[in-house]
């Protein structure tokens, strides 16, 4: 029996499971494309998605069990398969949320390199196990023996109550989500770059605000539930709420890494496009693409844009791009990207780097001189 409150979940499970793990294989396309070793932060996605796809498993099973169902229309076995996807639940959860988290923090230390930085969150990775430590063992236990959590007559009298402990996990964990949140942004308004960028970085690190958001609904939703008789029907609500949290956890974990996908594949692909379809005329000639640092000296330009003059070839400048990007690193370095164009890493983990990009087709006719104007 599928009620229609779980038929609801199931379109939900489908839509939002199939854009996390979208951004789980573009997240390792891009470790693909910038040639780097899997990392520590990788391996933790990884877990966290496997997690969730046990705690799905169980999902499925008491959906087809009347999963969201009101409590007096489902059998004893029904309930008995509800009261297990709560004690399983409580585990495959918490496995995932935490490692969304160490994930993260994971990440900072990839990128914010500063001594106390790397500190403070080293000491946030290890109070977030301790969590783990500490409710994962409550939530196994909370009856004893541990059979009477789904069964009927002994979890009257030999369970804790359940909401207690839900309290207390939701609680710490949107601590530890806000302090995720909270940890980077006092680094990125110390640098030294536009007002709109700060914004935008911070917003790419606020993402976790929106789990917190969701962690709060589901405070007052177990407030609610205390009051009500109705438990297997309120249970709809309890799993889409677990639910969004870790999708919504490994989302926000992804996409800070996806920045390669955009600068190498994605952008290049829109402006060969748009450039094509603004074309006046077929080429008879090559394409050729400079990436000027921003930094450079105007003579050095110059000089670039001349390699492209001579007596037998036409030149026409087709199109400039400026690409403002954010490098990350873990030292201070100078990488040759081709042969004139490069990227700055700084050795605080985060550089800003301002490039122009000036596309020029050559047309092979008589001899005509060839002027260019840049900027």
């Amino acid at each position: 029996m599928i009620s229609e409150r779980g038929k609801a979940l199931t379109i939900w499970i489908i839509v939002f499971t199939v854009l996390t793990f979208t951004t789980l294989l573009l997240r390792l396309w891009a470790v693909r494309i910038q040639k780097r070793d899997v990392r520590l932060d990788d391996f933790f996605v990884i877990g966290a998605f496997i997690s969730l796809l046990a705690l799905l498993g169980t999902t499925f099973w008491a959906i087809a069990n009347g999963l969201g169902a009101h409590t007096d229309t489902v059998s004893v076995a029904q309930q008995t398969v509800q009261k297990k996807l709560l004690l399983s639940s409580g585990i495959t959860w918490t496995l995932a949320t935490i490692l969304c988290k160490l994930a993260i923090l994971w990440l900072y230390t990839q990128i914010f390199t500063t001594r106390k930085f790397k500190l403070a969150a080293y000491i946030l990775m290890g109070v977030t196990v301790s969590y783990a430590f500490i409710f994962i063992p409550i939530f196994f236990t909370q009856c004893k023996p541990v059979h009477a959590a789904w069964d009927p007559v002994l979890s009257l009298t030999s369970c804790r109550p359940i909401t207690r402990q839900e309290f207390a996990s939701v609680a710490i964990n949107m601590a530890l989500d806000l302090a995720v949140v909270i940890l980077p942004l006092p680094v990125v308004w110390s640098l030294r770059m536009p007002t709109r960028k700060k914004i935008a970085v911070s917003l790419m690190f606020s993402l976790g605000l929106v789990i917190v958001a969701i962690m709060t609904w589901r405070i007052h939703s177990t407030v609610r539930a205390t009051k009500e008789k109705d438990w297997n029907y309120g249970l709809y609500i309890t799993a889409l709420q677990s639910l969004l949290e870790l999708w919504l956890g490994i989302i926000a974990a992804n996409l800070p890494t996806l920045a390669p996908l955009t600068s190498q594949l994605i952008m290049p692909k829109i402006m060969s496009y748009f450039r094509s379809g603004n074309s006046k005329e077929p080429s008879s000639g090559r394409r050729l693409v400079y990436g000027m640092r921003g930094g450079e000296d105007s003579a050095l330009k110059r000089e670039k844009f001349q390699m492209l003059v001579n007596e037998d070839a036409r030149v026409e400048v087709n199109e400039t791009r400026h690409l403002n990007k954010i490098e990350a690193g873990a030292s201070s370095r100078s990488i040759s990207m081709d042969d004139h164009s490069w990227v700055d890493v700084e050795a605080n983990g985060i550089g800003m780097r301002r490039d122009v990009d000036v596309s020029f087709e050559t047309f092979h006719e008589p001899p005509k001189k060839a002027h260019i104007f840049g900027r």
